[in-house]
């Protein structure tokens, strides 16, 4: 993490809030991530290439909880074709929509909700921010977690994994820019 004199007023705000959400986390008896001055926390979900993604998006004043899935030994398009072939299940178990974004232009994809109307420089709000995240991350962790554990390469659709989409480019490494 950056020292606070180099760290922007977001990135301290941001780390003040994943450290308010590691604290809630903690009350809860649950767990959460170190905290630091990102935009985002990843949380584990069970497999390698795979994140769930507590994301404050400060200008757009919304939060967002998305997986993340940059697989390295399963192709990550297949990977989201498969779990969207299964979509309207997920979001009846759910009990919300989720957003489906394949990301054309990137090796990895994304699946994500969005909690609108969430300034992060409200902190009076924050324990409703908390307790969203928390039950969210939650919530998407159930769903997914023994849907991408026991993934195999047979299980997915047949595809091609080139162009763009097998780019490997190191800037996929990190989550998408509308994150930061």
């Amino acid at each position: 993490a950056a020292k606070a004199e180099e760290s922007s007023p977001t990135q301290v705000l941001q780390l003040r809030f994943w450290t308010a959400f590691h604290d809630y986390m903690t009350a809860k008896g649950g767990r959460a991530p170190k905290p630091s001055a990102q935009s985002w926390q990843s949380f584990r979900v069970g497999r390698t290439g795979f994140s769930l993604e507590g994301v404050v998006q400060r200008a757009e004043q919304q939060l967002t909880v998305r997986l993340y899935i940059n697989t390295g030994d399963l192709p990550p398009k297949a990977v989201f074709r498969h779990l969207q072939n299964k979509q309207a299940v997920i979001d009846a178990e759910l009990g919300f929509p989720l957003v489906w974004d394949e990301l054309p232009d990137k090796k990895g994809s994304v699946i994500y909700v969005v909690r609108p109307d969430s300034p992060l420089d409200d902190e009076t709000r924050w324990p409703e921010y908390q307790a969203w995240l928390a039950t969210t991350i939650a919530k998407m962790s159930a769903i997914f977690r023994p849907l991408i554990r026991p993934l195999h390469p047979g299980d997915l659709p047949m595809t091609s994994e080139v162009g763009p989409n097998n780019s490997g480019s190191s800037s996929d490494s990190e989550p998408s820019a509308e994150s930061t």
